[in-house]
């Protein structure tokens, strides 16, 4: 090959690289939780999944970013969020507490917390138990409904909230206080036949995303409001929530 030949080649390489380069959509580093279905988890072929990563798809889509999802431990992920490793959490349930370190972006659905106890129990609320253990998933919403009611007894905080409903369905703690539509779909799938749902639906809450970056959780409002008035959203929802929905009819008397 020529001289003149190779330097051809060598130029249209470069070329095209920066052309590349310039196409390239910037990243957006998304957090949440791995194992927090049917919102979001890293599904059996290893991939993030769910409706938080459906919905933050359609985000990145209308704004323009590519989407770069980081699902672990909810604990590391609020880390995360705080050392400015991540851009935003795609689910965080809204609380005051919350609002005065993190910027919320509006709801995109809403979410509520029920308590579980085993079958047998004669526990009807938390706020006058004393002798107690109630197990939570760390950093969850269900420690500041805990706090806020005053509740006496011990709490024990664990990774997930599957692993609180195992262990509660294992007889290890006497309840739990966690997410009724994410607590039913695991109870269903794993057979934890040994809980219930008591008849109270506490704690609902905003669901939103959630950042450091105001300038981006105004973004993500924008992208929200199009695609709510497109339809979309209602579509992701459905095909994520409806058929629960449906199977879940009447299990809060469970």
């Amino acid at each position: 090959m020529s001289d003149e030949m190779q330097t051809y080649h060598l130029c249209l390489m470069v070329c095209c690289g920066a052309l590349i380069a310039k196409d390239a959509l910037p990243k957006l580093i998304i957090g949440g939780d791995y194992n927090y279905p049917p919102y979001e988890f890293v599904n059996e072929k290893g991939e993030p999944d769910g409706y938080n990563v459906e919905l933050s798809r359609a985000i990145c889509r209308e704004l323009g970013y590519e989407p770069e999802f980081r699902l672990a431990k909810w604990s590391l992920v609020r880390g995360w969020l705080d050392s400015g490793s991540i851009d935003v959490v795609q689910g965080m349930a809204y609380s005051v507490a919350r609002a005065q370190e993190l910027r919320f972006s509006n709801a995109h659905t809403t979410t509520f917390r029920s308590i579980f106890v085993r079958r047998d129990s004669k526990i009807v609320d938390l706020k006058d138990e004393k002798d107690i253990t109630v197990v939570v998933q760390k950093d969850d919403v269900a420690v500041d409904y805990l706090r806020q009611i005053g509740f006496q007894g011990r709490v024990s905080e664990v990774a997930t909230q599957e692993e609180a409903l195992k262990l509660l369905n294992d007889g290890i703690y006497e309840a739990s206080v966690a997410n009724f539509m994410m607590s039913m779909y695991i109870v269903r799938r794993e057979k934890l036949d040994k809980i219930r749902a008591l008849p109270l639906r506490i704690y609902q809450r905003e669901y939103c995303y959630a950042s450091k970056n105001p300038e981006l959780i105004n973004q993500i409002n924008s992208a929200l409001q199009t695609i709510s008035y497109s339809g979309e959203l209602m579509r992701i929802q459905d095909d994520w929530f409806s058929s629960l929905d449906d199977r879940l009819q009447g299990q809060m008397s469970i």
